[in-house]
């Protein structure tokens, strides 16, 4: 016969085992429950879009958001979006219970943010402004990032990168160059990525620019190639792949498969097999499975399918409908946070700080054109339709800028007769407290500086506009 007390501590261990076993359980089959997608659909005579400016990519017309479980026997597609005009632009939430989404609620309002429950089919206005939003993204530290129109006299319409609480209060400008911003996501890395082309002064081709979520630090990722442009925002695999969508027609709504690598993504581009038809969007859910718009063969209508990378198995028919054209997907499941990274912006601060360190450092080769009439002896910075003043480059051709924060600006190179030699840049801008710097003048991006102290920052930095002489700045004190 078993004393008593040892039922009671083998009960007791029994519970233990239990209380250890039953989290595990519940994580693994966690682990192996299939998302439902969320799949944006179209009217198979939508108007095609203007790919270059994203204005009809970000507005399309009765578009609708569906819900479909592929655990389910049937996949019988539920309406998400019945009361609205038109919907796009999903983006899942890390726990995978709600969505984000751009949405028109009748036909002559404005496009806002929306946040819906998706057990419930319940939904909240995130953000209502007199402009148009849309493109919305989670970031990793909580807040909001989402597209919205501006429109001035000088550069015409524009689109720039802003973020909000989930609330959709503490409203912030996080892009401030004369582009067309839109199609955002984010890296593992806590980077957001998106497409972009500038408006002002002159149209330009499409580039993939990356940036913190923060608006520091943005610049250049990768181009399409000669005028291709690009069609749906960039997903990243976990070995570190950035897909896309690339097409050399901007007339056509599909185009082809290609990738990056994280790491080089300026020497690592790469066309996967399309097996005869044309992608249209691409996603890319937490097991790893790669889902995409495709359209077959000889046809235009697009569908939802799998990838598979190796390129042995032509893609496999995930969900279609008839009648319409299935033009991107989302999977909403559990699925990891990218990296939460630190903030160097300090609102109370007026300034950013940029520093290069010889202008007349060209191209990939890192070489001078020292000693000879084509060197740079100053540089103009160039503001929206006005010049923010001159300033001569120290003897090694380095400079050291102090402009007032969020001012776009571009930067060209003279010579000691006043003639122009390069540029001028790209927009630049620098937030609060950024700082920047930067080798020379179009150089490689994967090429380290000289081992060497430029002359510039031995001296206080040039504010800009150079009209100003002095800026009172946030007083720190020594503790």
């Amino acid at each position: 016969m078993i004393p008593k007390a040892l039922n009671i501590r083998k009960q007791i261990e029994y519970v233990y085992l239990l209380l250890i076993i039953l989290p595990l359980v519940v994580s693994c089959t966690g682990k192996n429950k299939i998302g439902k997608l969320i799949i944006t659909i179209e009217d198979l005579n939508a108007a095609r879009y203007n790919y270059y400016s994203g204005e009809s990519w970000r507005y399309p017309e009765k578009a609708s958001l569906i819900e479909i479980d592929l655990s389910a026997k049937k996949k019988i597609p539920r309406n998400l979006t019945r009361e609205f005009y038109s919907a796009c632009s999903p983006d899942a939430s890390y726990d995978g219970k709600k969505i984000l989404f751009a949405g028109k609620e009748s036909k002559d309002s404005h496009w806002q943010i929306y946040e819906m429950k998706l057990s419930s089919g319940k939904f909240r206005k995130v953000i209502g402004l007199e402009d148009n939003c849309t493109d919305p993204l989670w970031l990793p530290g909580g807040r909001i990032l989402f597209v919205k129109s501006t429109f001035n006299d000088t550069t015409g319409l524009t689109h720039n990168l802003f973020t909000c609480l989930p609330d959709g209060s503490d409203l912030k400008q996080e892009t401030f160059h004369p582009h067309a911003d839109f199609a955002p996501s984010l890296l593992a890395d806590g980077r957001v990525m998106y497409i972009t082309s500038r408006i002002y002064p002159s149209k330009s081709r499409q580039l993939c620019y990356v940036m913190r979520p923060n608006g520091t630090k943005a610049f250049k990722y990768f181009s399409p190639e000669k005028d291709n442009v690009l069609l749906c925002r960039a997903r990243e695999s976990s070995d570190g792949n950035v897909f896309f969508i690339e097409a050399s027609n901007p007339a056509e709504n599909g185009g082809m498969l290609m990738s990056v690598h994280r790491n080089r993504p300026l020497h690592t581009r790469k066309e996967w097999p399309d097996f005869g038809g044309k992608f249209r969007s691409i996603y890319i859910n937490r097991a790893g499975e790669i889902f995409i718009a495709w359209s077959k063969p000889g046809t235009s209508k697009f569908g939802i399918y799998k990838y598979d990378p190796s390129g042995l198995n032509s893609p496999e028919e995930v969900y279609d409908e008839n009648n319409f054209n299935l033009t991107d997907v989302i999977v909403a499941e559990v699925h990891p946070r990218q990296k939460k990274l630190p903030s160097e912006v300090d609102f109370e601060v007026k300034t950013g700080q940029i520093m290069c360190q010889d202008i007349n450092v060209l191209g990939s080769d890192l070489k001078s054109h020292k000693g000879n009439n084509k060197k740079a002896w100053r540089i103009e910075l160039l503001g929206i339709g006005v010049s923010l003043g001159e300033v001569e480059v120290e003897k090694d051709g380095s400079f050291y800028l102090k402009p007032l924060a969020n001012m776009p600006f571009r930067i060209r190179t003279i010579d000691e007769k006043g003639n122009v030699l390069n540029g001028p840049s790209g927009w630049i801008w620098l937030r609060p407290n950024e700082r920047r710097g930067c080798v020379g003048c179009h150089e490689d991006p994967e090429l380290a500086p000289e081992n060497r102290i430029p002359m510039a920052v031995k001296k206080f930095p040039v504010i800009i506009p150079t009209h100003i002489t002095k800026i009172k700045e946030k007083l720190i004190e020594d503790e």
